[in-house]
């Protein structure tokens, strides 16, 4: 019978190398709940975002409001979460069986997640301990990078087309080729500023955004970021962009590079738990672009997960791991050997100091005749 997959699971490469590490030196001990194996191996890395996220009180859907981690303040986390959203490198487990699927569902094995979007185990998975299920599993991995990629070489254009400008903001919309005016509409965000709506702290900031979302109040603004890393992640968390054949890439989105030679607000951008922003009136931004002030640039993009290497068995890297612990102990024995030895001949030299301090000391050899001259009487 053929494998079937069950599904993916992604581990951070930075977190797996440490604890891959800890692993070898003999060290390892981590308690995982039950994992989730999500449907395709982009799945798996957004899940593990959230993941990320969510510990680090944050969120990254607009279906839950974050929350706050105690004795964490926003800036020691928003660190934490730029590192979390932005690393590319993530190493991909994959769950596979010849067993009947159905038949594991009905033995309480696996638990079908909603939508067809993957699958819980009901036990933990220890990624350096042998899998322990009755009948045919494996379970394989191998190193990963998401990016974004640029399908598309030619981009839309609008305003001014000077280059160099020192001053660019970013912006990620679903793509549609649209007029300008209805290309910036504040209702194409939604979905982004309710994101950030999700996740916000201040309280000023949350009747901003309620009323963008809404539609009302009187200052309405897209949110625009300095990174364009961070716009496309975020795009892709906040529109959900479908999945392609093979769930290793998704489907395109839009990216807006807005270029000026001066900015768009003297004021500090907002620093949200999730990134800092600002937020900035479509309609005054277009009047900016019109007026050749500001330059833009639409490019479409895809997040595209790309593996860097062939995918090996778990007993690989598990047999490989007890190679590594082996070789460290025959270290350790060699480095206690050698230590051992040294102190053998230091004991040794002791020893033999020893030794020569009790042995008699020679007698002196009388000179010849110098008897007889001492006992001969006097003249």
């Amino acid at each position: 019978m053929a494998w079937t997959t069950i599904g993916y699971h992604a581990f951070e490469q930075r977190c797996f190398d440490e604890l891959s590490s800890q692993d070898c030196a003999g060290n390892y001990h981590i308690d995982i709940s039950p994992m989730r194996w999500s449907a395709s191996p982009l799945s798996a890395i957004s899940y593990t975002r959230k993941e990320t996220a969510r510990k680090l009180g944050a969120t990254l859907t607009d279906s839950h409001e974050a929350t706050p981690v105690k004795g964490k303040g926003l800036k020691a986390r928003g660190g934490k979460l730029d590192v979390a959203l932005e690393s590319p490198n993530y190493v991909i487990w994959r769950l596979q069986t010849q067993e009947n699927v159905a038949e594991q569902v009905v033995k309480g094995i696996i638990k079908p997640l909603h939508e067809h979007k993957g699958f819980d185990m009901h036990r933990p998975f220890q990624p350096f301990v042998p899998l322990d299920l009755p009948g045919k599993w494996k379970v394989d991995l191998v190193s990963a990078s998401i990016q974004p990629s640029f399908p598309v070489p030619h981009s839309l254009t609008f305003g001014s087309t000077e280059k160099d400008l020192p001053c660019t903001y970013y912006l990620a919309m679903p793509p549609e080729c649209l007029p300008l005016k209805e290309l910036l509409h504040v209702k194409r965000a939604l979905p982004l500023l309710k994101l950030l709506l999700q996740n916000e702290r201040d309280e000023d900031m949350k009747v901003l955004l309620q009323n963008c979302c809404n539609l009302t109040g009187d200052y309405i603004g897209v949110p625009l970021v300095a990174s364009h890393i961070t716009a496309m992640t975020l795009g892709f968390f906040a529109y959900k962009p479908l999945q392609s054949v093979g769930g290793q890439e998704s489907d395109c989105l839009h990216l807006l590079r807005f270029s000026t030679k001066d900015l768009l607000d003297t004021l500090p951008p907002h620093s949200s738990p999730l990134c800092s922003f600002w937020l900035i009136n479509p309609i005054g931004l277009t009047r900016m672009i019109e007026n050749q002030e500001v330059g833009l640039l639409v490019n479409t993009f895809k997040m595209k997960v790309s593996l860097t290497a062939k995918y090996k068995t778990q007993m690989d890297l598990v047999e490989h791991h007890e190679k590594m612990r082996l070789q460290g102990r025959k270290r350790r024995l060699e480095d206690d050997v050698a230590r051992l030895e040294a102190e053998l001949c230091e004991r040794k030299a002791e020893v033999e100091q020893v030794a020569k301090k009790l042995c008699p000391l020679p007698e002196p050899i009388a000179e010849p005749g110098s008897s007889e001259l001492a006992c001969a009487p006097a003249a």
